[in-house]
C-alpha cells in the first residue's frame, strides 16, 4: 500500500492545449502549444487519525491522551512541523513533572525556556512549539499530548461538552519552472511571405505544496525580438490550510531570469531587487524591498497575491535564430498552518 501511495504522489499531471492569440503581430503564422505540469500533491502534509485515549465520554479528573498522525505525502522533500494545542478549555496538564502538572492547558508555561510554550505539549516535546520535528518524505509521525479532564467540582458535577483545537505548522518550499519562447521578427516576415506557419511551445511546471507560483506574459504568449515583454507573477493558496501571517515574508521569494534577459527595474515591481547571479550570469530578483526600501513582504488576500509582481524584460542581444526558448525559475519559502479539532464530553459517573 505504501509503495502504491508513493507512486501516486510521484506522478505528475500534464495539461496541454493551444493558446488563443490576441490581435498581435505574427498571430497569422504562429501557434502556441502550452503545457502545464503539476508535480506531486497540493496538501503535502495532512493530519489524520485524530482521537482521544480513552474515547469520549470521559470521566472527571481522568488521564487523557490526544493522539494523531502527521503525514508527509511528498515524495522528495522533508519538512519540519510543530504542534500547538491552543484551545483546550477546562483541561489540565499531566506531564509527570509536579512543577508543571495541574496547570490549565491554555496557559503558557511560566518556567519554560522556550517561547510561547504551553503547559500541555507533545510527549518529550517532540514536534512542540520551539522544537520542530523533521518528517521525511512518506513518513508518518505519531503525536501524543497527555492531559487531564477537569475535576467534578470544576464542572459542578454536570455533563460538559468541549472541543480540543490544535494547529500544525510546517515549513515548505514552492517552485516554478517556466519555459517561454522568443521569436525573431524576420522569421515572422519570412513565414508570412511563404504562407507557412510555425508552432512554438511554452511550459509551466509547478512544484508540490499548497502555495503555487504562477506567471503569465501580458499580451502575446511569446517575446518578440527587440521589444519589451511584461511578465505578471502571482502566488496562490491551493491547499486546505492557511499561510502563516497571510504573507510571503521579505526575502522569501526569488526569480532567476536567464543571462540573455535584461530586467528593466524601473518598470518592474518595487518589492524586488535584482542583481547578477554569480553562478548563471542571469538576473536574480528577491523580494527584499528593492532599492527604494519598500515593504518586501507579499500579502495574500483571499488565497492569492494582489500586489503587483510585474517584471519588464528584454533580450540583451538581437536574436539570431528564428526562435529560441528560455527558462525562468522561481522559488518561495513559507510556513503553512493546518487546524484540526476533536469533540469531547466530560460526564460524572452515573450522571444520566
Amino acid at each position: 500500500m505504501r509503495i502504491v501511495l508513493l507512486l501516486l504522489i510521484a506522478s505528475v499531471i500534464l495539461i496541454s492545449g493551444c493558446v488563443g492569440l490576441p490581435d498581435i503581430f505574427g498571430r497569422d503564422v504562429i501557434s502556441i502549444q502550452q503545457s502545464v505540469v503539476e508535480n506531486g500533491v497540493k496538501d503535502v502534509v495532512i493530519v489524520r487519525d485524530i482521537y482521544t485515549i480513552p474515547k469520549s465520554p470521559l470521566l472527571p479528573d481522568q488521564q487523557v491522551i490526544l493522539s494523531f498522525l502527521i503525514e508527509n505525502r511528498d515524495s522528495v522533500k522533508r519538512t519540519d512541523a510543530t504542534v500547538d494545542l491552543f484551545n483546550a478549555p477546562t483541561m489540565r496538564s499531566s506531564s509527570g513533572d509536579p512543577a508543571l502538572d495541574d496547570k490549565p492547558c491554555n496557559f503558557y508555561s511560566v518556567g519554560s525556556t522556550l517561547p510561547n510554550q504551553r503547559y500541555c505539549i507533545p510527549e518529550l516535546n517532540e514536534c512542540g512549539v520551539g522544537n520542530p520535528c523533521p518528517i521525511l518524505p512518506g513518513e508518518e509521525k505519531p503525536v501524543n499530548i497527555a492531559m487531564k479532564t477537569p475535576r467534578d467540582t470544576d464542572i459542578k458535577n454536570i455533563r460538559t461538552q468541549a472541543k480540543l483545537d490544535f494547529k500544525t505548522t510546517y515549513d515548505f518550499d514552492g517552485a516554478l519552472n517556466y519555459i517561454v519562447p522568443a521569436v525573431n521578427m524576420e522569421e515572422i516576415t519570412k513565414r508570412q511571405r511563404a504562407g507557412e506557419k510555425t508552432s512554438l511551445f511554452t511550459t509551466k511546471s509547478h512544484g508540490s505544496g499548497p502555495m503555487q507560483i504562477d506567471v503569465e506574459l501580458q499580451g502575446a504568449p511569446y517575446i518578440l525580438n527587440n521589444y519589451e515583454a511584461v511578465m505578471l507573477f502571482k502566488i496562490k493558496n491551493r491547499g486546505s490550510g492557511t499561510l502563516v501571517k497571510s504573507e510571503i515574508e521579505s526575502g522569501a521569494m526569488e526569480i532567476l531570469f536567464p543571462p540573455e534577459f535584461d530586467v528593466i527595474e524601473d518598470k518592474s515591481s518595487e518589492k524586488f531587487e535584482c542583481v547578477i547571479d554569480a553562478a548563471t550570469g542571469g538576473m536574480r530578483c528577491t523580494n527584499n524591498g528593492g532599492k527604494k526600501m519598500v515593504e518586501g513582504a507579499i500579502p495574500i488576500y483571499r488565497d492569492e497575491s494582489r500586489s503587483s509582481l510585474m517584471f519588464t524584460v528584454k533580450l540583451r542581444e538581437p536574436l539570431v535564430e528564428p526562435f529560441r526558448s528560455y527558462q525562468i525559475t522561481s522559488t518561495i519559502r513559507y510556513r503553512y498552518e493546518l487546524r484540526n479539532s476533536v469533540d469531547i464530553v466530560i460526564n460524572p459517573f452515573n450522571n444520566v
